[in-house]
């Protein structure tokens, strides 16, 4: 599926989105709850909270997505 159908298929929900990545679904949460108690929900500061919370296994213990960044910008 190319990138336009996918971002498509995100933004649209009246379609079937199929399975999401386990990160979006937790942003979706996350966002449902905040918007029932505020009135405006600062969406940069939930997708940075998400993601700084995010693991990625490594070998025998787990990284985070910045650290896995960095890691990966050594071989780059």
């Amino acid at each position: 599926m190319d990138a336009a159908k996918k971002v498509r298929r995100l933004l649209n929900y009246q379609e079937s989105r199929g399975s999401q990545p386990k990160i979006v679904a937790i942003l979706e949460e996350r966002f449902k709850q905040a918007s029932l108690v505020l009135e405006r929900v600062n969406t940069e500061a939930l997708v940075d909270g998400v993601y700084d919370q995010e693991k990625f296994p490594f070998f025998w213990t787990s990284l985070s997505c910045e650290k896995m960044g960095l890691f990966l910008s050594y071989f780059s």
